[in-house]
């Protein structure tokens, strides 16, 4: 018979991940060691979330429990994740509400399954934790006002504008899953359409200019260039190019990272938080 962790060994695990604890019953941790329960399952040929509650706030017995009830539930030809929405559907205006962390965390729990980039739950985690936590984490999903969701936006809204807007918008979509579940009354805090008005304006409205992509086929053409130039940024930027990494990973390599012609860069630097191998050749450029 399969052993699972006992709660003080899951304690102790700190790596972003899902760490298995019985009956379908999953311990999610995320970046910044927020923890909490998750039941998944499988519906044909697709895996599902039920986001049972924080680690804070269940104990590894009562989120077992609640594992097991779901598992009968499908015995009884039920889908958990449909009857959890429905109950809470029906469920009268909650007086005990839930921080704006825990109803972030579940919402991002439940919603992860259907989306197909594996790194967006992670960046949203990454980007609430950062930006929005420190300000609305332990506030009451039906005490937050738009005061409050424009005191996390304007440190970043013109310094890293486009994290900003994603920001914006995922506090939106966090507040109307709140209001669908009736944490709170019908009105969204941070709606556009209310926050246009006191953030400023961005030249472009949003639209975002890159830099021109150089050609595939003027690829020889810039390395030709680029050689000829013995400084450190051409350098960079040819070591950029043959190993297809971004710029941040290149300038913060070092040499104890490349072991027997692999370059290996730590997860803690990669923006999926995956360790990344890139083989590299022998012959200098």
């Amino acid at each position: 018979m399969r052993r699972y962790p006992s709660w003080k060994e899951l304690q102790k695990i700190s790596k972003v991940g899902r760490f298995a604890a019985g009956d379908g019953l999953y311990m999610q941790v995320a970046p910044g060691s927020t923890r909490s329960w998750i039941f998944r399952y499988r519906r044909g040929d697709k895996s599902y979330h039920v986001g049972l509650g924080s680690c804070r706030y269940l104990s590894l017995a009562e989120a077992r429990q609640k594992a097991i009830d779901a598992q009968r539930q499908r015995m009884a030809g039920l889908d958990p994740l449909t009857e959890k929405l429905k109950t809470e559907r029906s469920a009268p205006l909650a007086t005990n509400l839930p921080t704006f962390e825990r109803a972030a965390l579940q919402f991002i729990s439940e919603r992860e399954p259907s989306w197909r980039n594996g790194a967006s739950a992670y960046q949203w985690r990454l980007s609430l934790e950062k930006y929005v936590f420190p300000h609305l984490g332990q506030r009451s999903v039906g005490d937050i006002t738009t005061a409050d969701v424009l005191a996390s936006l304007q440190p970043i809204w013109t310094t890293v504008p486009e994290t900003a807007r994603r920001v914006r918008n995922r506090v939106e979509l966090i507040m109307s899953y709140a209001i669908a579940h009736q944490w709170r009354s019908a009105d969204n805090p941070a709606t556009w359409q209310i926050l246009k008005n006191l953030l400023p304006d961005l030249k472009g409205n949003g639209d975002q200019k890159h830099f021109a992509a150089v050609p595939y086929k003027e690829m020889p053409t810039l390395m030709a260039r680029l050689r000829q130039d013995k400084s450190v940024v051409s350098t960079a930027l040819q070591f950029c190019i043959l190993t297809a990494a971004r710029p941040s990973e290149a300038a913060g390599a070092r040499w104890d990272e490349i072991q027997d012609g692999v370059w290996v860069i730590p997860a803690s630097r990669m923006k999926r938080n995956r360790e990344h191998r890139v083989p590299l050749s022998l012959e200098r450029f």
